[in-house]
């Protein structure tokens, strides 16, 4: 039982790189995965967490909103995929099909 985990950034050239996976073991790389995906979520909660504060203050000139704003697509751009590859992971563990999911949550919208 094996998946692909996608790591953005990672790769040649600032590209993804991509690590096929039994999700029964934890090997070295994996680790390499997770520790680098937890760092993409804490940047994305920094980046949250100043981009809240400087619209709080409502000092923004239109320059810095759009650097702030493409900061904040470029986390959740990260964040996304995170949690894509956590979910593909949890579906080979328990069996399920990853894209079920995905199917049933656009159904609902």
């Amino acid at each position: 039982m094996t998946y692909t985990r996608r790591l953005s950034g990672a790769g040649p050239n600032g590209g993804s790189a991509y690590l096929r996976a039994d999700p029964r073991r934890n090997g070295v790389v994996s680790r390499l995965f997770d520790a680098a995906e937890s760092d993409k979520v804490d940047g994305a909660r920094t980046a949250l967490a100043v981009a809240l504060a400087v619209v709080e203050a409502d000092k923004l000139d239109l320059d810095e909103a759009k650097m702030m704003l493409a900061l904040i697509c470029e986390h959740l751009e990260e964040v996304v995929i995170v949690a894509d590859s956590r979910r593909e992971r949890i579906a080979a563990l328990t069996g399920e099909d990853a894209d079920e999911d995905e199917d049933d949550a656009s159904a609902d919208d």
